[in-house]
């Protein structure tokens, strides 16, 4: 066996009550009982707290949700609504969202149906504007019934278009109503053309594969545009809260913005530039974050540790400011820090304040000091749930201490944190 020896143990039971006992000077059972009342009642206490904590995150999530499906029922509203427009449709009055919010979830649950019903009657007035030019081309070019092309057809497709005339129009009116509403002009001319093409030629049924072809790559493109929408919709949501004073940019956030917009539109793709610049301003937002929480947390460990703290702590670039502290035990030293937000580090540093003569052995000891505080405060921001890696250590005494002004009078115990700008609602 080797000269170290590690063994885990246990007491229970009885053992316990009479350790306990002992221990507190009481009957063995009334301090197993007063034991075990603090365990229920702290045990209680923490469920109770779970509990509350569980039911505020679930509401958090409730309402997360229903901003999302509200986001999403808009796009789609929206698109319905245009769809209606270009096939010289009145408006529907239920897409337009509703002002009160607690109308919201009712009017979401409604949309799909608004939409579909929105998307059908778009559908069959742009097939019917086709007929008349249809059934004109078809006069011109005869040929036998489209029994070929009513098999290419699904049967939950939209019936002929009312006073469409011959089986040829109606099954080429019929195809035309499965073009998605919101496809855009580019592609209802594309699929238009195919249209007549079939409609002009005798040997109609590989003109009626190519309809069929037009329309479908149509209607994936809508579908990708409309995909683009709802997520480019969430992101902007999602958003709302960013400002150029959370560290950003305000031209590429203006940009990421505009860009968004652009993509509800229908105007431009969701692609991957525009993907990587909201998630280097979600990186920039969190890493502002975390700096600032950092920020606060050592700051109060180290004023629980006897530190004087300053009032300002930087948590930007390298250039700007820094936090100062000093310890009464060590009054003729000071520490600076700041935290870079980009490097997601802490950068600390003693130095001797004042002019004084140079004392190599209490630089080294005010050095000695810092690191023992430093692996003090690192360990108790362990516990509770913010871990800090050292990166860089010097040893005390490994370098020159640098000389610099004496602020101690900027220095208190008290500071001022760093205020999150809250949400308007």
């Amino acid at each position: 066996m080797s000269g170290i020896s590690i063994v885990g143990y246990g007491v229970a039971g009885m053992r316990l009550a009479t350790g306990l006992g002992e221990l507190l000077a009481l009957d063995p059972a009334e301090a197993a009982a007063r034991n075990a009342r603090i365990r229920q009642l702290t045990e209680e206490r923490r469920s109770r707290r779970a509990a509350l904590e569980a039911a505020e995150a679930r509401a958090a999530d409730e309402r997360e949700r229903l901003t999302q499906r509200l986001v999403r029922a808009r796009v789609e509203a929206a698109g319905a609504a245009a769809a209606l427009a270009a096939a010289g449709l009145p408006p529907d009055p239920g897409l337009e969202p509703p002002i009160p919010c607690p109308a919201a979830e009712q009017w979401c649950a409604a949309v799909p149906a608004l939409v579909r019903a929105a998307h059908a009657r778009a559908g069959a007035a742009i097939a019917a504007q086709a007929v008349p030019r249809l059934a004109a081309l078809l006069a011109a070019h005869p040929a036998g019934p489209l029994v070929s092309a009513v098999d290419l057809l699904r049967p939950d497709e939209p019936g002929p278009a009312p006073g469409s005339g011959s089986d040829a129009v109606a099954v080429l009116a019929r195809m035309l109503a499965t073009l998605d509403a919101r496809a855009d002009a580019g592609d209802r001319d594309l699929v238009e053309e195919a249209a007549e093409a079939a409609a002009q030629r005798t040997d109609r049924a590989a003109h009626l594969v190519e309809l069929r072809l037009r329309i479908q790559e149509a209607n994936d493109r809508v579908g990708r545009r409309h995909d683009d929408a709802v997520t480019a919709a969430q992101l902007l949501d999602a958003m709302e809260p960013y400002r150029p004073e959370h560290g950003l940019d305000p031209d590429r956030l203006g940009d990421a913005r505009g860009a968004l917009d652009e993509v509800v539109a229908g105007r431009r793709e969701l692609d991957d530039a525009l993907l990587d610049l909201v998630a280097k301003l979600r990186g920039q937002v969190e890493a502002r974050a975390s700096a600032a929480t950092v920020t606060d947390a050592v700051a109060d460990v180290l004023g629980e540790l006897g530190y004087l703290v300053g009032p300002d702590f930087s948590v930007g670039e390298a250039t700007e400011g820094m936090l100062e502290v000093c310890h009464p035990a060590q009054p003729e030293h000071l520490i600076r820090m700041r935290v870079d937000a980009e490097q997601r580090q802490l950068v600390a540093m003693v130095y001797r304040a004042g002019a004084g003569a140079e004392d190599a052995e209490a630089d080294a000891a005010a050095e000695a000091a810092w690191c023992g505080d430093l692996d003090r405060a690192v360990t108790q921001l362990a516990g509770s749930g913010m871990e800090l890696t050292p990166v860089v250590l010097t040893a005390p005494g490994a370098r020159p201490v640098a000389v610099v002004a004496a602020e101690a009078e900027g220095r208190s115990t008290t500071r001022q944190r760093h205020h999150t700008h809250q949400r308007a609602e």
